[in-house]
């Protein structure tokens, strides 16, 4: 009876702990490759005609961006955000890991005696998930 109750027991716990790894360790999409955009914020707009990017689920995606004033890049799928100076390539570096529709911010500098700053949305990631 106790080594009955010593199997039970045994499994139980096996059982439990596979649940835990199950729910508690997320499942990363296979990575698709690099995809690279070279990009420009003009006159506080994306010039890409439409503005939105067009992602899959696992790919690592590279921005280089350019703009016509100071300010900053800010990609709303990660919280991923780079200064950009006139005449300057920043650099944002991501992997698409979860699917949905993401604003592309861009922030003005704050102006003296200002606490916010403006924030002007200029386009948008989509993200499909793998098919």
């Amino acid at each position: 009876m106790q080594k009955t109750k010593l199997i039970v027991a045994v499994l139980g716990v096996a059982i439990l702990i596979g649940l835990y790894l199950t729910v508690s360790i997320p499942i990363q999409p296979q990575s698709r490759g690099v995809k690279e955009f070279e990009l420009e914020v003009k006159d506080r707009k994306l010039t890409l005609s439409p503005p939105i990017i067009k992602l899959v689920q696992g790919d690592q995606v590279i921005f280089r961006i350019k703009a016509d004033e100071k300010g900053e890049f800010h990609v709303h799928i990660n919280d991923k955000e780079v200064d950009v100076e006139p005449g300057k390539i920043s650099t944002i570096q991501f992997n698409a890991t979860l699917a949905g529709r993401y604003d592309i911010a861009w922030h003005l500098p704050a102006k003296p005696g200002q606490a916010e700053r403006e924030e002007v949305v200029i386009g948008a990631i989509e993200v499909s998930p793998i098919s």
